[in-house]
């Protein structure tokens, strides 16, 4: 027996699924634990839905978010690839075409490693979080987390530095507790942080490229190696990469670390 199937009956039907907008982000709850460590502040937050929390960001966002982005749009041109040619520019003079760190910005800048994109709800939320110690007066700071999953529920570990500073705080978990987390089947998905930009570089290097750092890539390897880590985020608040451990690896690689 044949079904066929009018086009013109099938046109409502993709019209609406088309015309659906995307879940909005969820509201942030309140963290669970906060607590002052070492001029550090470590956050803990639970959070329910995590397929949402973990995809494609869609409005609202948290308005601190929005202003960051449209003053570092007002200051330059964002576009990811943009920022890494024009900070590998600069390193090639500093270090030579063929140095390892260079050879590292051309393998991003072809998609042979890591994957660039927009941000997802998760990492708009915890930018929101920094941009509170951090507006945009100030200079630039980093923040790091780490992202637990079990089924639909996250875990989600952040240190916010209370004072400037350029480098990625720590993330105060123990080993023990880590290795309690992963024995109660929770899962190590992602471990994030941002690079922050610096528009008033004398220098022109105005930064944001979601390229790791040496220091960087010696994280990530660690978190690979002892807790499972499923991938490692970077991101300037506007676009993240994405790197795995194959990613990560081919980066050590190169430059010789």
């Amino acid at each position: 027996m044949k079904f066929v199937v009018s086009l013109r009956a099938l046109v409502p039907a993709l019209v609406a699924l088309m015309a659906t907008p995307l879940s909005a982000c969820p509201e942030a709850p309140e963290p669970r634990e906060q607590r002052f460590e070492n001029k550090v502040w470590q956050y803990v937050w639970d959070l329910d839905a995590a397929a949402t929390w973990l995809g494609e960001e869609t409005a609202p966002i948290p308005a601190n978010v929005q202003e960051y982005r449209d003053y570092a749009n007002g200051q330059a041109d964002t576009d990811p690839f943009v920022l890494l040619a024009r900070q590998r520019e600069i390193f090639e003079k500093v270090y030579g075409p063929q140095s390892g760190v260079v050879q590292s910005f051309r393998l991003i800048e072809k998609g042979e490693v890591g994957r660039i994109g927009g941000n997802i709800c998760v990492e708009s939320m915890l930018m929101g979080e920094h941009l509170k110690y951090h507006p945009l007066n100030v200079p630039g700071s980093e923040f790091s987390a780490h992202i637990y999953r079990k089924g639909t529920r996250l875990k989600v570990f952040a240190a916010f530095f209370e004072q400037s500073s350029m480098a990625a705080p720590q993330v105060i978990i123990k080993a023990a507790a880590a290795h309690e987390l992963q024995q109660n089947g929770w899962n190590l998905v992602a471990f994030l942080h941002n690079h922050p930009f610096a528009f008033d570089n004398p220098y022109g290097d105005i930064a944001g490229t979601v390229i790791p750092s040496e220091p960087d890539l010696m994280t990530f390897r660690e978190l690979f190696q002892s807790r499972g880590l499923g991938a490692a985020w970077v991101t300037n608040g506007l676009h993240s990469a994405r790197y795995n451990r194959a990613d990560t690896d081919r980066l050590i690689k190169t430059e010789g670390l």
